[in-house]
């Protein structure tokens, strides 16, 4: 777990931002009982909040494109009964893409993705994920059969156009979604010319555009960070075309015989546009050695220099030591560089203060603490031959071994002995989890590591677990078949900190998801012990947490019948300060009462909204207007606070009318 990606994480969560959970699933072949969502790791699995997963976003991608009448459409075939996002639910969505005057577009490209601009601290984005299509004649599109969820992203580009987004795009179980228009306007240019010290043109020169932040990179696409690269001219002449206004950007600026250099932040403006020129340095060369606190050689370190000197354009050249621990940097141009030594088998060095033109830069890394061990069948004490494991880190004043993982450490193995080394991320207390098919996730006793020491040989002796086992019920006690049971530790709650935890929540608990059979029942086995709680889900009724469930080594806990509420319906308007219908406007609600969740909707062209399956309780309710890039960035702010109430539901209830005006204040 990351502690500065979660704060992060959770302030993006308070300013509207979004979190993605996973999830994935086969239930039993015969219907009757459950299996595990994830056969491959059953015992994992990450929950999921009443939304599609990555690999049903895939699905969209992997069909075919047709044309319905003008519009360019994407489907997914309708899922096997034992489809998990069954129980969560589908909706449509469709939209338009215009210019400014609103004259449709066609053959823009608009991608439906859960990660926008606004997905900056996600790490590692899958972009095979997105889906695109392709607007018709009528610049209109259509994605069909979308797994439901609370915050995708609707990206429109086009090569004469800059690119636009409209994010935090809600689709619901069984309604069609209608995004407000995707408006693409003419970008801006960002031009100069690149020359050297002595005001000599520089032709040739590569220049990659990208966005100044941590934004997610979409490639290929002029916007959301990508790499635009384009080449100097004969005369050192370069121009960018259609930048997107209203945001900052970086130019990765490369000559051959120069020193790359990184430009200071570049303001493009909604109404010019913008001259840089860029001046580049001969280049200049450091080099040295990287080896380890007993002098052997270390391959494969990625060695980067940062320029020191702030009055000039920043640099960030890399490279990568050779089997003999030598390393060259040939891209820089003069002055004093921060040196940074990386390698994962050793704890990360960085060196001040070299100058360039030093080719004798020594760096020594000390190694990281390196266990090694063994997991087997505590019952039996054979070797478990496929099994992954992971690091967890006991919580500082935790009770009951309380810990936390570190995804980043996990590892699948197979071996025939069951033997495997894991490399710690510092020195500290730990445990290692073993998990296995067939198995309880299990802990290893409790160690302690040192820098530059190895650890002691572990003993992972994995044992069967616990199961619960129970059913599950709607109204007038028919069984519900497909409903999605998760468990948790018992500390976790249902909102979005713990959602932006993730796979590094604190708790013993194993957490996994299975699907209720066709008598509404299900078991979920090998379960490590703990006190659990679970949460039933079912696209028909609102969500039902069980508490207080503990598992026992070896025995099995029946977990009371489970009756799903109805729920409750609440609809309305939102009326824009125009006094017109609002399309897009987003509607959410965060519960102020137990066990209730965040329930989000979106309006339609005419400016409705529906919201059903709400478990009884009392709620915050707000609207606000769709964002844009160019809107106040405390609008959100405003419109909460202007529009905000509260409201108690009572289960079966159907409360319509409930409406929202939108002022310009």
């Amino acid at each position: 777990m990351k502690p500065l990606l979660v704060l992060i994480a959770v302030a993006a969560a308070a300013a509207g931002l979004f979190f993605v959970l996973q999830d994935g699933g086969k239930s039993a072949p015969d219907g009757s009982g459950t299996l595990p969502l994830s056969e491959s790791s059953p015992v994992v699995t990450q929950s999921s909040t009443d939304e599609g997963t990555e690999a049903d976003l895939q699905d969209i991608a992997e069909e075919t494109e047709r044309e319905s009448g003008k519009v360019i459409s994407k489907a997914i075939p309708v899922p096997p009964s034992d489809d998990p996002v069954a129980a969560i639910g589908f909706g449509e969505l469709t939209g338009i893409v215009t210019d400014a005057k609103g004259t449709p577009i066609q053959n823009a490209r608009v991608t439906l993705t859960k990660y926008g601009s606004q997905s900056f601290f996600f790490e590692d984005i899958d972009r095979s994920t997105d889906v695109d299509a392709t607007t018709g004649t009528d610049g209109t599109f259509k994605f069909e059969r979308v797994p439901a969820y609370d915050s995708y992203a609707l990206i429109a580009t086009h090569t004469e156009y800059s690119r636009t987004e409209n994010s935090s795009v809600i689709v619901q179980d069984g309604v069609t979604t209608e995004t407000p228009a995707l408006i693409l306007v003419p970008g801006r240019k960002i031009s100069g010319m690149v020359s050297d010290t002595g005001g000599n043109a520089v032709p040739n020169a590569v220049l990659l555009l990208r966005e100044n932040a941590m934004m997610a990179m979409i490639e290929g696409t002029a916007a959301d960070g990508a790499a635009v690269t384009i080449t100097s001219d004969k005369f050192g002449k370069f121009e960018f075309v259609n930048v997107s206004p209203g945001q900052n950007y970086v130019i990765d600026v490369s000559a051959d015989g120069y020193g790359g250099i990184n430009t200071p932040p570049i303001a493009v403006l909604e109404n010019e546009d913008t001259i840089h020129d860029i001046t580049l340095e001969v280049a200049s060369m450091l080099a040295g050695m990287v080896t380890s606190i007993d002098g052997e050689a270390i391959e494969g370190v990625t060695i980067q220099a940062y320029l020191m000197d702030k009055s000039k354009p920043n640099t960030n050249s890399t490279t990568k030591t050779d089997d003999a621990g030598y390393f060259e940097v040939t891209d820089i141009p003069p002055g004093e560089f921060q040196i940074v030594a990386r390698h994962p088998l050793f704890q990360p060095h960085s060196r001040s203060r070299a100058k360039s033109g030093d080719m004798n830069v020594t760096i020594e890394l000390q190694p990281l603490p390196k266990i090694t061990g063994q997991v087997v069948d505590s019952s039996t004490g054979a070797p478990i031959t496929d099994f992954e494991v992971q690091l967890r880190q006991p919580v500082a004043g935790g009770q009951n071994e309380l810990s936390t993982a570190d995804p980043q450490t996990r590892r699948r193995i197979e071996h025939p002995e069951g033997r495997f080394e894991i490399v710690a991320p510092t020195a500290g207390d730990f445990m290692v989890e073993g998990i296995a098919r067939g198995y309880a996730n299990t802990s290893s006793e409790r160690f302690t590591t040192t820098m530059g020491a190895s650890g002691p040989v572990v003993m992972v002796r994995m044992t069967m677990g616990g199961t619960l086992t129970g059913r599950v019920l709607g109204a007038g006690g028919v069984p519900v078949a497909g409903a999605t049971v998760a468990t948790h530790d018992k500390e976790w709650s249902d909102d979005l900190f713990w959602q932006s935890l993730g796979a590094g929540a604190p708790g013993a608990a194993t957490e996994t998801t299975v699907r209720t059979g066709k008598d509404g029942s299900f078991t979920i086995e090998h379960l490590t012990p703990a006190e659990y709680q679970i949460v039933v889900r079912h696209r028909d009724y609102a969500q039902e947490i069980v508490k207080g469930l503990p598992v026992s080594e070896g025995q099995t806990a029946r977990v009371p019948d489970v009756q799903l509420p109805q729920g409750a319906e609440i609809s309305g308007t939102v009326i824009g300060p125009s006094g017109s219908p609002m399309a897009g406007a987003t509607i959410k609600m965060f519960p102020t009462t137990q066990n209730a969740r965040t329930y989000n909707a979106q309006t339609n062209k005419n400016g409705e909204y529906r919201i059903k399956n709400i478990r009884q309780g009392s709620y915050k309710i707000h609207a606000t207007r769709p964002r844009t890039v160019a809107d106040n960035p405390f609008q959100e702010n405003i419109d909460l606070k202007s529009t905000q109430r509260t409201l108690t539901l009572q289960d079966g209830s159907n409360m319509v009318g409930e409406d929202f005006k939108l002022s310009d204040r």
